[in-house]
């Protein structure tokens, strides 16, 4: 299924994504370093084969993801 090609917390912050809210805030929300948060970003864009966050929050949607 499209939605195991996301891990659980990828999923957890695509949705924060989708919601709005920056790496920064993600990072805060999570006890994780912003960094750790952009890396999730790369790999998510790279698992769906998308070229930014608008087209994965698009991708997900459209998939059900979230």
């Amino acid at each position: 299924p499209e939605e195991s090609r996301l891990s659980v917390r990828e999923r957890e912050i695509l949705g924060r994504l989708a919601e709005g809210f920056s790496s920064k805030q993600i990072a805060d929300k999570f006890f994780l370093s912003e960094n750790t948060i952009v890396n999730h970003r790369k790999n998510m864009l790279k698992k769906t084969n998308t070229k930014n966050i608008a087209e994965l929050v698009r991708y997900a949607m459209n998939k059900g993801i979230i």
